[in-house]
Order: C-alpha cells, then sequence, then structure tokens
C-alpha cells in the first residue's frame, strides 16, 4: 500500500497543485488513507485521483466483497 500512498501523493500534487500542507496521505498493509486538510479542496476532486488505487475483488455470482487482496482507499476532511 506504500506504492499506492506514493502514487497517490504524486497524482495530487501534479493534477491539483495540492502539497501535504494541504492533503495528508498515509497507508497501512490494507488501506490508504487521505484526509484533506484544506476545506476549499472540493473532496471529489481528490477522490477522483485517489480513488484510482482502490481495488477490490467482488465474487461475479452474489456480489459480495472477497476476502484478502483488496486495497481500499478512504478520502474524508481532517
Amino acid at each position: 500500500m506504500a506504492e499506492q500512498a506514493k502514487t497517490i501523493r504524486t497524482e495530487l500534487k501534479k493534477e491539483l497543485g495540492l502539497s501535504s500542507r494541504d492533503v495528508s496521505v498515509k497507508s497501512d498493509a490494507y488501506a490508504v488513507w487521505v484526509r484533506v486538510k484544506n476545506k476549499d479542496i472540493k473532496l471529489q476532486d481528490v477522490e477522483r485521483i485517489a480513488k484510482k488505487q482502490e481495488s477490490i475483488d467482488k465474487c461475479e455470482i452474489t456480489g459480495g466483497i472477497l476476502q484478502g487482496g483488496n486495497s481500499y482507499v478512504f478520502v474524508e476532511y481532517n
């Protein structure tokens, strides 16, 4: 997940010009948390970029989330 967090930081800076003053990007073994510090930044814009790194495997029959190997991305205001 560290690689996904790094990619999110890079893309946020490249596409929106955001720095660590504007957003916090942290990760652990299964998820990345993006916290927007600046209330003037639209959450939708950050989600559009960050959610590209999310990967969730679902059962084709039931639609349920399969265990293991999923990468979650959470975006919220700080």
